[in-house]
């Protein structure tokens, strides 16, 4: 019965990381203090925000494709300064705005995640995860060339690194735009 209080608990954690809601979830105390040592519940620990990154950007990506704006602003927390100045017609606070724009006018490549390759961590809570796009047919992106450079000047790129942030308390948030083709 203990195990399974456990399985639960750890099972609302994932879900609701950062949210506050187990303050207060009867046999918590007992539980953690019976597993804290558990290497297996260490790893978990020490995960959990590695997944948390993940996920957000793997649903960033999403609600890009998606063209839901409004949502995938929630999760963006990077520099929006390339987008201001693409659409100087658009309000420098209209997130989502700046981000259909991106998407749909200036050239921001807002597909799908295919597979994450790798993951990276400077500090447990600033993630760099090399990924691979799809295109919507569900082949590979490839990024080849660009303004009349050769393959051999400009090698086609086919992985791309994205950072994420998560922090104690704030979700996690994406810092980087999707690519870019000219």
């Amino acid at each position: 019965m203990k195990l399974k209080m456990t399985i639960v608990i750890l099972t609302i954690a994932i879900l609701c990381s950062g949210c506050g809601v187990l303050n207060n979830v009867p046999g918590q105390e007992e539980a953690a203090t019976e597993n804290q040592d558990s290497p297996s519940n260490v790893a978990d620990q020490e995960s959990m925000p590695e997944v948390n990154a993940e996920e957000v950007l793997t649903e960033f990506y999403q609600l890009l494709n998606d063209g839901k704006y409004d949502q995938a602003a929630i999760l963006y927390g990077g520099s929006y300064e390339m987008l201001q100045g693409y659409n100087p017609d658009l309000d420098n606070e209209d997130y989502a705005g700046l981000l259909k724009a991106g998407c749909e006018l200036n050239g921001l490549m807002c597909l799908e995640v295919l597979k994450v390759l790798s993951t990276q961590t400077s500090d447990g809570y600033e993630f760099s995860f090399e990924i691979e796009l799809a295109n919507p047919d569900g082949s590979q992106f490839v990024l080849g060339p660009c303004c009349g450079a050769t393959e051999e000047e400009m090698p086609p790129q086919s992985s791309f690194v994205v950072r994420v942030v998560c922090q104690e308390d704030v979700p996690c948030l994406v810092i980087d735009l999707p690519p870019y083709v000219p």
